[in-house]
């Protein structure tokens, strides 16, 4: 029983371990057996538990570092945020405090107050996170050190600095590594004692550091250890022992002794300080031997190591001075470690010496190849950046490029296909090698097309944000998160203006407030600011000096400017309502905004100025983007009738904004009866009828959206929508739009009937036979099930069809859950009716 409750306890502590020195934790213990016949039951239960751990880790993805607390360095159960605005642990600032410490254990700034307000929103994140993972959440109190522990761990240190004894020095040091390793928690303790690194390196010190391979890999790797939590590192690299002795071992040390000096190395090194240290003690050279020599875990550890020393260029002639562009080819053409050696290689291809190294190496052969094979978008990019630096450096190179892109069109390919940088290296590449003919355009029509189609671009490569991402009030992404008593967070300027206007309670809780004070939730505006790094969004406040612009141009357009003034202005009213979605809450606060802004309109003939028209119906379209917007733009008795005038008498751009503006604004519910009461289906049925396929997709959702109130089905079969929606789908024109809404409409009779007029039968029959998406043979099935519901005409006509083709047995089979629902039910009724008539 102890057995098995040992055991248990080892597995959990496996659980907090890296995989990395899961690894090298495998590697030791498997070295002892295989290298020693005199080997326990317990070696290999301990062999079998690292495998068991790494499988788990395997399956198991790593949270983001945010959810971590940084203290424990593990998934925070119940998140609190300081006065400091950074966020922990309970538990673990709770001991941090009750030491009578008054200081932010990250920030060390002296703290207003001890408050922890509960941190939500970050609470909600990591249990959703957990969830999607199948993982729970840690127990309160895993990974707390009790004060046992700790006497115990300076009985080790004082054993390492005082004792003679070697054996026991080995002892004592595995048993210091191991609890480094197993308990985060305990790496503090080295913060807090400043003689203790010097107590753990005593034995390295009082003799060659090479005398005793086993006890140097357990100190060197406790030294890896302790690096981990961020306030040793400068701790550890500017003691003077500490650098030299890495590098000593990093030299001479066993393999694992040289890994784990990498590894410490590369940690120690991402405090932009200690590269300076590191790179003065001459650490490159050692390194770039342990990539060229080492196994691959240690190559890993090695080349990680030199990635973040030569973040600073300086560092990058050194390393090509040491070699590392000849390794790092090896490497690549052998095809190890491809992805990291390609970062490598990209970042040192800003130094002269390097490029001229990688064309002697025939660099470009073997770029090119990679990007033709079934690699990572992320290496391809990598390749085709540091292709387009040597084609630029070497126009040789070019020449080579060019005749194998001839052959092949691997870079044609990745301007097409590649990740947003490597389509701009790809085309930039491209664009040296084609001459363009001449022909009859202006510069200006050259512009537009590439913003137009770089928009595009960037609209369909921009993912949506986290919902948790946005501010309760203004849906929009947090821009500067504070987190309010009741442990909820907003968005600053949003919570202040609710607070300003004499609320006293949570606007999502309703709880009242015991207090008004706002405090920065840091964490939370680093998640959002990654997001919007890793998608290519800038994320900043709109400053104050564009909210007075904005004014400004409102004021034009409600004063008594002339035309072109007034078109000026309001295109830029459009560009900034599109560009910076924030401003669109400007609407929200200010009452009289939207007057200001319809103002031109309603002093004369609506369609008198077209080009006024456009950009100020397009200017609706984006401020009904923004949710609190959408009743006040409705319920305002100017904007559904000029919206309804435009849609009818506009431009085509126009009248496709006012249907996109409708379709918006008609999300909200209590708009829809507003919306249909001013007659916007008819003029919506004759855009979806006459326009382009934009118009018509905006036509579309918004006649959907409309629809969905039943009483407003009738309507639309009143004004044709039947008729145009069939001449549609037989032109297999937003067949998948259009049948939605012709199921939406087969629940009303008149439809029905239309429908069977139009010979809908033989048309949803022939887009279930052909290679459409499951959704629309769903809605296909649905409303022929309706058709054929009360009309046995129509009844036989599936029949004999299904005879030939058995088309709908085939969907009863394999269709969604809903298509194989309403499938069985046609089949068996078709089986019903035929079996009577059979028998009658």
């Amino acid at each position: 029983m102890a057995e098995s409750s040992n055991q248990g306890e080892r597995m959990q502590a496996l659980a907090l371990v890296s995989a990395d020195e899961l690894k090298r934790e495998l590697q030791r213990k498997a070295k002892c057996i295989v290298e020693d016949d005199d080997y326990t039951i317990h070696d290999t239960e301990e062999v079998m538990d690292c495998l068991s751990a790494l499988k788990d880790l395997k399956l198991r993805p790593a949270p983001p570092p945010q959810y971590l607390c940084p203290i424990s360095h593990q998934l925070m159960k119940d998140p609190v945020v300081l006065a400091s605005g950074q966020t922990y642990d309970r538990p673990f600032i709770e001991k941090w405090l009750n030491k009578g410490n008054r200081t932010c254990p990250e920030t060390k700034e002296l703290l207003s107050n001890l408050d922890l307000i509960p941190n939500l929103l970050m609470k909600e994140l990591i249990s959703l996170w957990c969830k999607k993972h199948g993982l729970e959440l840690p127990d309160k109190d895993q990974g707390i050190i009790t004060e046992a522990d700790r006497d115990r761990f300076n009985s080790l240190l004082h054993i390492l600095s005082s004792n003679d004894d070697i054996p026991e020095k080995i002892k004592a040091a595995e048993q210091v590594r191991m609890l480094t390793k197993q308990f985060p928690s305990l790496r503090a303790f080295f913060e807090e004692d400043s003689i203790a690194v010097t107590k753990l390196l005593d034995p390295l010190m009082s003799e060659n550091v090479n005398d005793h391979p086993k006890l140097q890999e357990h100190l060197i790797t406790t030294v890896t250890n302790i690096s981990i939590h961020d306030a040793n590192k400068k701790l550890v690299a500017t003691n003077p022992v500490v650098i030299p002795l890495l590098i000593e071992s990093l030299t001479f040390g066993t393999i694992e002794t040289r890994s784990n000096s990498a590894a410490a190395l590369c940690t120690l090194s991402s405090l932009e300080s200690n590269k300076c240290i590191i790179m003065k003690a001459g650490a490159l050279e050692p390194l770039v031997k342990l990539l060229d020599e080492g196994p691959l875990l240690a190559m890993k550890d090695a080349a990680a190591a030199i990635y973040s020393l030569i973040l600073v260029k300086e560092n990058r002639a050194v390393a090509v001075f040491e070699g590392v562009v000849k390794v790092i080819m090896k490497k690549i053409t052998d095809r190890i470690l491809i992805d990291k050696m390609l970062v490598l290689l990209a970042l040192l291809s800003s130094y002269d010496k390097a490029i001229e190294q990688m064309i002697k190496l025939e660099a470009v052969s073997c770029l090119l190849s990679i990007i033709k094979e079934d690699r990572s978008d992320e290496s391809k990019e990598h390749c085709i950046t540091i292709l387009h630096t040597l084609c630029y450096n070497d126009r040789t190179r070019l020449k080579e490029m060019w005749r194998d892109e001839s052959v092949n069109g691997a870079i044609a390919n990745l301007a097409l296909n590649g990740t947003t940088r490597a389509k701009r290296k790809a085309k930039e590449i491209r664009r040296v090698n084609c001459i363009v003919e001449n022909a009859d355009y202006t510069i200006e029509d050259i512009d537009e097309a590439i913003h137009c189609l770089s928009a595009l671009e960037d609209l369909k490569l921009r993912a949506a944000p986290p919902p948790e991402y946005l501010c309760p009030i203004s849906h929009q992404l947090m821009k500067d998160p504070v987190v309010l008593a009741s442990g909820q967070t907003y968005d600053r300027p949003y919570i202040e203006n609710w607070l300003n206007k004499g609320n006293r309670t949570c606007p999502e809780t309703k709880e009242l407030l015991p207090n008004s004070h706002l405090i920065p939730n840091l964490v939370m505006r680093k998640l959002i600011s990654l997001w919007c790094k890793d998608h290519g969004i800038e994320h900043g406040v709109i400053p104050e000096s564009d909210r007075h612009h904005f004014n400004s141009l409102l004021q034009i357009l409600s004063s008594n400017h002339d035309l072109p003034e007034k078109i000026k202005a309001a295109k830029l009213v459009r560009i900034l309502t599109k560009s910076f979605p924030p401003l669109r809450a400007f609407f929200q606060w200010d009452t009289v905004a939207l007057t200001k802004l319809l103002h031109p309109l309603m002093s004369g003939n609506v369609n008198d100025h077209p080009k006024l028209q456009e950009e100020l119906i397009t200017t609706i379209m984006n401020i009904s983007l923004h949710d609190p917007n959408k009743k006040i733009i409705a319920t305002n008795p100017l904007v559904i009738p000029l919206l309804v005038q435009s849609l009818k008498f506009g431009t085509l751009e126009t009248r496709s904004n006012s249907a996109a503006a409708l379709c918006t604004l008609s999300s909200l519910d209590s708009n829809k009866s507003i919306i249909t009461k001013a007659g916007a289906l008819e003029p919506l049925v004759k855009l979806l009828d006459e326009g382009p396929l934009l118009a018509m997709k905006d036509a579309a959702a918004a006649i959907v959206n409309l629809a969905v109130v039943k009483e407003n089905r009738s309507i639309a079969v009143f004004e044709g929508a039947v008729k145009v929606i069939m001449k549609k789908i037989t032109d297999r024109i937003l067949v998948d739009e259009l049948l939605v809404l012709l199921s939406m409409l087969s629940t009303y009779d008149k439809p029905i009937e239309q429908m069977v007029k139009l010979d809908a039968v033989s048309c949803l029959l022939s887009i279930i036979k052909e290679d459409t998406s499951d959704k629309s043979k769903e809605h296909c099935i649905a409303i022929l099930h309706t058709l054929c519901y009360n009309d046995r005409t129509r009844l036989q006509e599936i029949w004999r069809d299904e005879s030939v083709n058995g088309i709908i047995a085939n969907l009863a089979l394999n269709g969604t859950t809903r298509a194989k629902r309403k499938a069985k039910e046609i089949v068996e009724r078709i089986d019903k009716y035929f079996s009577a008539a059979q028998t009658s």
